[in-house]
This record gives C-alpha cells, structure tokens and sequence, in this order.
C-alpha cells in the first residue's frame, strides 16, 4: 500500500487518475506522475508527497497529518501486508 497526496508538487493543483494513460494528471500544467507518485511530465520537479501507512489488524491506517514531501520514490514508502 501507498497513501500518495492529491496535491501536484508544481502549484498544489488536484491531480486526477486516467485509466487510459495509467497516470495521475495534474489539470492545471500536464504534470504527469506514475501509480508510485514518480514524476513522469513536468513542469512540478518532484514526485507526489506520500502519507505514512501502517496495517492494524488487517486494517490499513494512514496518518494524513504527516505528509513526507520526497525527492525520489523509495520502497519504503510502500507498506507490505
């Protein structure tokens, strides 16, 4: 699992999943960004904040409050059941 923030990394614009390109796509400069939340297309210069994800009791919990703001994609970012 991979809790990534909506919010593109170039202006904080909204970024939305397109199936038929398999990207996230921000609407207000085409940045493009993978299912990871690497960056694919600038103008933004990094990939998509993620949000740390721990799993409970076959629960998965994330904690919006704390936003990592990363330079690459790590595995650590992704959380294993």
């Amino acid at each position: 699992f991979i809790a990534l923030s909506r919010s593109c990394t170039h202006l904080g614009c909204t970024v939305t999943w397109s199936t038929a390109d398999r990207r996230f796509i921000c609407p207000c400069h085409a940045s493009a960004f993978d299912i990871t939340g690497t960056l694919r297309s600038p103008p933004a210069l990094r990939p998509l904040a993620c949000f740390p994800v721990r799993i409970e009791n076959n629960i998965v919990k994330v904690a919006l409050g704390s936003p990592i703001e990363r330079q690459v994609h790590s595995a650590d970012h992704v959380v294993y059941r």
